[in-house]
């Protein structure tokens, strides 16, 4: 999924061209054309000009989209997001895992959970190296 990828004024725009303008224009250090990509629709109906509707991208090969995805800081400050579109449920699902302490994600289209407890860990230069625990007396 694309967030960020600005509407033309025409009605039914070519989704796909406009993906393959943007990726030319921001990963440019590949050759994206019309087989990299299967299919790309907008999700929703138009509410105004200023909301942008999220884009559905469908690629042909896993290691394009996830080319696409390894550069999510990249986009992200052009003011583009990327990322796995989730159904209702699986969002459902992975909130209730973080609520618990653990991680979740899917994987061809099956969640697996890492045991590992979700813990904030201070780094190490923003510790107090000086104090103690000691029993007052």
């Amino acid at each position: 999924m694309a967030i960020g990828i600005k509407e033309e004024e025409k009605q039914f725009q070519d989704s796909k061209a406009l993906v393959l303008k943007v990726l030319a224009k921001v990963l440019h250090n590949r050759n994206w054309d019309d087989r990299h990509i299967v299919r790309a629709h907008r999700l929703g109906q138009k509410k105004g000009e200023e909301h942008t509707r999220p884009l559905i991208v469908r690629f042909l090969h896993d290691i394009d989209k996830m080319y696409v995805l390894g550069k999510r800081d990249k986009l992200k400050k052009l003011g583009l997001g990327v990322g796995n579109e989730l159904t209702a449920f699986q969002r459902k699902e992975l909130q209730e895992l973080r609520e618990k302490g653990k991680r979740g994600f899917y994987r061809n289209g099956r969640l697996r959970i890492d045991e590992t407890p979700l813990t904030r860990v201070t780094p190490p230069h923003r510790q107090d190296q000086h104090s103690t625990c000691s029993p007052r007396g």
